[in-house]
Order: structure tokens, then C-alpha cells, then sequence
């Protein structure tokens, strides 16, 4: 009887009888329970992306570009330049130059033409000098002074490309673009370089206009790695293709280079109208 009552269904099922359904019939997740574990998946992913972003954000940033080089100061040197200028309208006329800057700036010049002594200049920061040997004239005045012709007016750029280089020596360059920028005497300035340093371009922000040059191949002059020739396009639209043929240091540039020569005192003094008119005469006002 015992046997029977034990073996009837109307007893709870026992431990042993449970596992047996555990294993042959798996009990089915309630749908929402999926929804939950989809939910959460999802999530997971999101926030995984976001992480990962953030990650990649803070690792990659712009590569910093080395500022170039500044440019080796010549300090007192003496200069050899041939120069082409080409007027707005005109012809172009060919000047060799020989140039003297001494240590405090000053500046002395012999500009011939066609091995004829055309000019005989002397300037510091704000004046300038010229004798004209064979007109027998003289002016003395303002080194910007509109009236004057415009290779005259800006002989410093030959001296400061000469002496100082594209990019002087101590000169604060910013990154501008694919340029550099910077202050030389109040002046802005802004440079290009190919990848190695090497200079390439340079616009200069002059009082009287813009001032655009290009530079050719690097050479070394005396031991100075200099821009073989440049040319540039001054403000009233003159272009100046100027070639270096030597620049050798001084320790100091004798005076006598940085003053008119004696017989200058001799001659008539005229404005900037009457030199650009004489030099017009000696076809060297272009």
C-alpha cells in the first residue's frame, strides 16, 4: 500500500525529478527580460564607441612645425650685385653695384652702368646722399621721398637681403598658414620656406605698399648662405631681379666708403624731381 501511495501522481515532484526537467526542458526568458538584455547591449556598444573617440581625440593632434632657421648676419660687409630694373613702362636698364654696410647701419654705394660710374650714394636710417659724377648734381633729403626713383629709394632692401637675410637673426616667427610671419623695424613680414628651411618667398608690409620677392637657389658667400639672385616687385609696380656676385665681411668698413667722395661737394644740389630727371638723361632713372 505503501508503494502504491509513493508512486501516485498526487505527490509534489522531488529534487532529483526537478534537475531531470532543468535538463531535458529549459526554462524560456520572459520577453521582457529580452527586451532589457537588448537594451543593455546596445548601450554597451554606445558607450564603448564614445570612449573609444575620446581616446583617438585626445591622441591625435596637429604635428607643431619647427620654425626655420633665422639667417646668418653678415655684420660690416662689402656686397658685389648686378641688378635688372624694369619700370611699370620703359625700358630695363642693368646696374652693378658694389655695397658697404658698416656696423651702426650706415650704408655706401657705387652704382654703375655699363662699367660707367652712374651714382655715388651714402645713407644711414633716414637720409640719403646721391652724386651724379657725369651730370654734376647732388642731392641730399628724405630716403623715402616719392619723388625719387624707386630702386633708389629702396636700396636698403639690397643691403638688409645682403647682410641680414630673409629671416633676421632674433626675429620672433609665428606660424601664419603655410607662412611664417614676423616684426623686422617695425615692419611686417612674412616668409616661406620649403620643408628643409630653405626660403623660398617673402612679403614685406612697407609704409609705401606691398613689397613681394622670390628667391632662387641658397648659396654660400664667404662662408653666408644667401639666395643666389631674388626677384621683386616693388609698390609703383617696378621689378627689380638682383644677383649676388660676392659678399665678403669686414671687421670695420673704412669711412671713406660711407661718404660721397670730396669732389661731390662741387656739385649742384637738386630736389628728388631734379636727380630722377637727371639720371632720366643718363638713362638711369629705370
Amino acid at each position: 500500500m505503501i508503494r502504491t501511495s509513493l508512486s501516485g501522481g498526487n505527490l509534489p515532484p522531488g529534487p532529483s525529478s526537478i534537475a531531470r526537467q532543468s535538463r531535458s526542458s529549459p526554462a524560456k526568458a520572459e520577453p521582457c527580460s529580452a527586451v532589457r538584455t537588448a537594451t543593455r547591449s546596445r548601450h554597451g556598444w554606445l558607450i564603448c564607441g564614445l570612449l573609444t573617440l575620446i581616446a583617438l581625440t585626445g591622441c591625435i593632434q596637429p604635428a607643431s612645425r619647427t620654425p626655420p632657421p633665422a639667417s646668418i648676419t653678415a655684420g660690416p660687409f662689402q656686397a658685389t650685385l648686378t641688378a635688372v630694373v624694369e619700370p611699370p613702362e620703359g625700358a630695363s636698364t642693368t646696374l652693378t653695384l658694389r655695397l658697404w654696410r658698416a656696423e651702426d647701419g650706415r650704408i655706401g654705394a657705387q652704382v654703375a652702368k655699363l662699367e660707367n660710374d652712374l651714382a655715388w650714394v651714402a645713407a644711414d636710417g633716414e637720409r640719403l646722399e646721391v652724386w651724379l659724377p657725369r651730370s654734376g648734381v647732388r642731392f641730399a633729403g628724405p630716403r623715402r621721398d616719392p619723388a625719387l626713383p624707386a630702386w633708389l629709394a629702396r636700396l636698403d632692401l639690397f643691403v638688409d637681403e645682403v647682410g641680414t637675410g630673409p629671416i633676421p637673426d632674433g626675429a620672433v616667427l609665428v606660424a601664419d598658414g603655410p607662412d611664417w610671419s614676423f616684426l623686422h623695424d617695425g615692419t611686417q613680414v612674412r616668409v616661406r620656406c620649403e620643408p628643409d628651411g630653405r626660403p623660398t618667398a617673402k612679403i614685406i608690409t612697407a609704409p609705401e605698399g606691398t613689397i613681394r620677392l622670390e628667391y632662387g637657389r641658397t648659396r654660400l658667400f664667404d662662408g653666408i648662405p644667401r639666395p643666389g639672385g631674388a626677384a621683386s616687385i616693388l609698390p609703383d609696380g617696378t621689378r627689380l631681379a638682383a644677383t649676388i656676385g660676392s659678399i665678403r665681411s669686414h671687421h670695420a668698413v673704412p669711412e671713406k666708403r660711407l661718404v660721397l667722395p670730396a669732389a661731390a661737394a662741387q656739385a649742384r644740389v637738386v630736389d628728388a624731381a631734379g636727380l630722377a630727371a637727371a639720371l632720366d638723361g643718363e638713362g638711369g632713372r629705370n
